[in-house]
């Protein structure tokens, strides 16, 4: 079993097109993984956070976004919900999951053009936009070498801003892989022995942001009732 596969055996009965926002919001954020023992997300715990990233990278102040690994779209649900529904002019984003692609481009049908079905290194084929955005998805990387090339991706097409969320702390790796063990106990390497998750160190962001005249603020995960967010950092880069 593989992540891709894993992510592609998502699916949902859930009629997007007659569903209040909320509903919406959670079915989506099943759909992205968000119903573990660990990664488990409360609906209200996890606006306040998206509002939070919202007000904090002055996201009202720019009209078009992208998010690597979008998934089926969850996070960009909740910053439009947060935005009024019409904070952004422009929506998209990407995934190597074909089905969850096509859920995004459900809930997003005025942007479904914009949504594509293909791997995060593509990323040259996609047009410019204001803010590029990853939530809880980098760790899914299959190494450094391919996440740095992401990541160098990422700001060159980002006009404004960028963000890294949900990151991994390579500092945390022994603690937060210890606290997995006694959550799931037998299952463990079951779920995980052949399905490890990539640890990053802060540096890497702080020296890319950097070289693309970026100024980088890392914070440490902050997400309410999230018991992963102990060892998670979020990174937030604006164009100097």
């Amino acid at each position: 079993m593989s992540w891709k596969k894993i992510w592609n055996q998502k699916t949902s009965t859930l009629d997007f097109s007659c569903s209040q926002d909320e509903q919406i919001l959670q079915e989506l954020l099943f759909l992205n993984g968000f119903d573990t023992k660990s990664g488990s997300l409360k609906l209200q715990d996890y606006r306040d956070f998206v509002q939070e990233i919202f007000i904090q990278a002055k996201l009202k102040d720019y009209t078009s976004i992208f998010e690597v690994g979008c998934g089926a779209g969850a996070f960009l649900f909740a910053l439009n919900l947060v935005g009024g529904g019409g904070s952004f002019k422009s929506i998209g984003g990407m995934d190597y999951a074909k089905n969850l692609i096509l859920y995004a481009r459900e809930v997003f049908p005025q942007f479904q053009d914009n949504f594509y079905h293909q791997d995060a290194r593509y990323l040259e084929k996609i047009d410019s936009v204001d803010v590029m955005c990853t939530f809880s998805v980098m760790h899914y990387f299959s190494d450094l070498e391919y996440a740095g090339f992401v990541m160098e991706q990422m700001f060159q097409k980002a006009k404004k801003c960028v963000l890294f969320l949900d990151v991994l702390d390579f500092l945390k790796k022994s603690q937060d892989i210890e606290k997995k063990r006694q959550l799931y106990g037998q299952e463990y390497e079951k779920m995980y022995g052949n399905l490890p998750h990539l640890y990053y160190r802060k540096e890497m962001f702080l020296k890319m942001a950097k070289r693309y005249g970026f100024v980088c603020k890392i914070q440490d995960q902050n997400i309410k009732n999230y018991l992963n967010s102990e060892f998670r950092f979020n990174v937030i880069a604006t164009k100097e």
